[in-house]
């Protein structure tokens, strides 16, 4: 969650830990959302992914996370995203060294470390933004970051790439272990929060030599529903590599006149 550690629960913790123990696969579940439901219009998408341990404190933390999305759901033909922000950038200058056009949404983030039998949570912000191509395939980054006194960050690549059906494509992202505080345990993931869509954004074009800001459109729903839903589907990887997933379908909304 953060790149050297979370204050608030380094300073819970007083140098007291219990290791994070991996035996278990814990549970998860996926909860997917539109706004607004409407077949032909562009919509906003919200994502929820909860971890739960099944017999530990916390979850073990993840290390790598697949989330597949529907066929007909393609962020390349929507307005967001439509400047890149170079990952070196953004590792050295946080967002500020990124263009407005960049942002496709934000998010936040929950995790925990156990301390003396119980769970200590901390929470984070997340930015969702457009970065360059990786190996010819579109890419996003995850900007993770915490504001407890002192500022840290977490810069994910995520990857976006085909799937089989009845899915359109997949996000692939590698996680890095963190330590809560120096010799201390990594930190779980409990709980994730996507939102990718044109709430809070604002856009610059130029035109004429003035800069113009606008409120840019959203992912484009199909005109046709698949039978059965907009299907999404997530499965993590732990440390010590248990497997955990869930699958969620959005409801064929209503069509447009």
């Amino acid at each position: 969650m953060a790149s050297a550690c979370l204050p608030a629960l380094a300073c819970v913790a007083g140098g007291a830990s219990l290791p994070v123990s991996a035996t278990a696969a814990p549970s998860v579940s996926l909860r997917a959302s539109f706004s607004p439901e409407t077949l032909g219009h562009s919509t906003t998408l919200r994502l929820t992914v909860r971890i739960a341990p099944t017999t530990e404190v916390v979850p073990p933390p993840v290390i790598e996370g697949e989330l597949r999305y529907p066929a007909g759901l393609n962020f390349q033909l929507s307005g967001l995203g439509i400047d890149a922000c170079r990952i070196a950038t953004l590792e050295l200058q946080g967002l500020a060294g990124c263009p407005a056009n960049s942002l496709m949404g934000y998010g936040s983030a929950i995790g925990a470390i156990p301390i003396k039998h119980e769970a200590f949570q901390e929470s984070a912000k997340i930015a969702i933004l457009r970065t360059e191509e990786h190996e010819g395939h579109p890419a996003l980054a995850l900007y993770v970051y915490v504001q407890t006194g002192v500022d840290v960050q977490l810069v994910l690549p995520v990857e976006l790439s085909g799937a089989p059906k009845p899915y359109g494509g997949r996000l692939d992202i590698h996680v890095p272990l963190v330590q809560a505080f120096r010799e201390g345990p990594d930190i779980s993931v409990t709980e994730l929060q996507l939102v990718v869509g044109p709430k809070n954004l604002v856009y610059n074009e130029q035109v004429h030599h003035k800069t113009l800001r606008y409120k840019p459109a959203g992912i484009p729903l199909p005109r046709r529903c698949p039978r059965g839903g907009f299907r999404f589907a997530v499965e993590l990887t732990f440390l010590g590599g248990a497997k955990a997933g869930g699958s969620t379908a959005v409801r064929c909304p209503a069509r447009s006149r």
